[in-house]
């Protein structure tokens, strides 16, 4: 057995390993109960749904630099979401996604890293304007229309000095070639189109607490979990948990105590949209060999 298959065989027992000890089978037996036939299906259509819609971004993105297929690009963030079960957060997904697009499309790891970084950006304005967008939604969540004003004052300050310090960044470093590529972009009038995208991939991705929190309550609790997940999902980047489980659920019990929501709907979302990621990632268990190949080796 080489090291190729030996990695792969390691990473598959560490994944089923992981989904047994993260996971207890009376919380999945509690959300089917509350789900029902209905609502377990409309999760496992999101979880497949997510990396296609992911796909068509990435492949529309890669485009100034060559191409790469929906197909492959697809393939990538099933990887991502197989690779966040067993590597710290979403982030962490992402190396094998990165690997793999290089594989595929024969250019270098750079230039992908440069494609995923770049829809990070996107991915993260995206959830900071549906956030924006929810909160004026409806009246009763008007309350939290200062806070996130002032949060994405500070976060776009942020952005602002972020993009500053790209600017004067060295030619050949990572940070000066994202820039150099989405400053490409903006004169190909492509940010727009990619925006667009990654509002229909966030919105997807990101439905499935809200429909548990719609079947299992009403439509007032599914606005405030609507409301809250943009900012669980950017706090769940962050590489301090494995897949960001624990974030996720702790995210939604502790929003969801502000707003007076019950804490058994805010688990069950949290847990939701846990378990959709992990059944958008498992399909990787039959192609992961591809992070290792290159496209011609394997044709």
């Amino acid at each position: 057995m080489d090291w190729k298959r030996m990695v792969i065989f390691f990473t598959t027992s560490v994944v089923l390993m992981l989904l047994f000890s993260l996971f207890e089978i009376k919380d999945f037996i509690q959300l089917s109960r509350n789900l029902g036939f209905l609502g377990i299906t409309a999760i496992i259509f999101v979880s497949f749904l997510r990396p296609i819609l992911g796909g068509i971004r990435c492949s529309f993105v890669y485009r100034p630099l060559g191409h790469i297929s929906i197909t492959d690009a697809s393939k990538g963030y099933i990887l991502s979401a197989y690779g966040s079960i067993f590597l710290p957060s979403t982030i962490g997904g992402d190396l094998l996604r990165i690997e793999h697009m290089k594989n595929c499309t024969g250019e270098t790891r750079k230039i992908a890293l440069s494609v995923a970084a770049t829809e990070r950006i996107f991915g993260f304005f995206t959830l900071l304007f549906l956030a924006l967008l929810i909160s004026f939604f409806d009246d009763s969540t008007s309350k939290y229309n200062s806070t996130l004003i002032y949060v994405s004052l500070l976060i776009l300050l942020i952005v602002s000095l972020s993009w500053l310090y790209l600017t004067k960044s060295k030619p050949d470093s990572l940070l000066y070639s994202t820039y150099i590529y989405i400053k490409g972009l903006s004169k190909k009038l492509s940010i727009f189109v990619i925006f667009i995208l990654s509002l229909i991939f966030q919105c997807v991705s990101l439905s499935v607490p809200v429909i548990v929190a719609y079947i299992i309550a009403d439509y007032q609790t599914a606005l405030y979990i609507a409301l809250m997940t943009p900012v669980i999902a950017i706090f769940s980047t962050i590489p301090i948990t494995v897949g960001g489980i624990g974030i996720r659920e702790g995210g939604y019990l502790g929003l969801g105590a502000v707003a007076g929501i019950d804490s058994e709907v805010s688990l069950l979302a949290g847990l939701a949209l846990s378990v959709s990621i992990v059944v958008s990632g498992l399909p990787a268990i039959f192609f992961q060999n591809e992070i290792f190949l290159t496209k011609q080796e394997t044709e």
